[in-house]
């Protein structure tokens, strides 16, 4: 009897230090599972975040206008003589014929952020009277509202290069106001109200010039 009691105990250990070393390898393996899997979760976390990361830098490029810029401007300008001289005063005004210019630039307009333009332009203006070069730089605040519609809106100074007695005035402030709308990634048309003003005292008699009028312009931004 008690030989059958000692067999039937072994044999009961047996069976439990079985089932124990089971329950241990099904533990270990439970936990390797999780962190295989938690490894894979985080790999497929950074791979999503890297996605997303590089579809925001993408879409920051696409929205933002920022780079040179390049332009050929046609302007449609009137300019306004003022001279006066020991108390006496005259003006004159006279459409300029044909003008053209260009100009060299840096744009920078994030998407419904307030951004900003420069400018160094170049003019020609030729009348059946007279003709003169003018050398103007302006500077604007610009806002875009989509990548495709900006408005801007600033201050320039101008001088005239040579000419009939032009070039000894010198430089005053003037503004400018306008819009671009954006044909593709890097073409664009724009149409602008300009006021230029210069001033200076020639032989005895003080000047003031100013000219005013639209400018139209193909612009090209790298």
């Amino acid at each position: 009897m008690k030989l059958q009691l000692s067999l039937i105990l072994a044999s009961t250990l047996v069976a439990t230090a079985g089932f124990a070393s089971q329950v241990k390898k099904s533990r270990k393996l439970t936990a390797q599972t999780s962190l295989s899997l938690a490894n894979d979760s985080t790999v497929m976390n950074s791979s999503s975040a890297s996605q997303s990361s590089v579809y925001k830098i993408e879409n920051s490029k696409f929205n933002s206008m920022q780079g040179l810029r390049l332009s050929i401007i046609k302007p449609s300008v009137e300019v306004e003589f003022k001279a006066s001289q020991r108390g006496e005063s005259g003006s004159d005004s006279d459409k300029v014929d044909d003008a053209f210019g260009f100009s060299i630039g840096y744009a920078k307009l994030p998407i419904q952020q307030l951004g900003y333009l420069a400018n160094v332009n170049y003019f020609n203006y030729h009348d059946s009277r007279w003709s003169a070069n003018l050398l103007r730089v302006d500077g604007s605040f610009g806002y875009a509202f989509n990548d495709k519609i900006n408005l801007k809106a600033g201050f320039n100074m101008s001088k005239f290069t040579d000419g009939q007695y032009f070039e000894d005035l010198d430089p005053a402030f003037g503004a400018q106001v306008g819009a671009n709308y954006r044909l593709t990634q890097i073409v664009g048309v724009e149409m602008s109200y300009v006021r230029m003003n210069q001033s200076g005292i020639i032989e005895g008699v003080s000047y003031d010039l100013n000219q005013t009028g639209f400018e139209m312009s193909l612009n090209v931004m790298y």
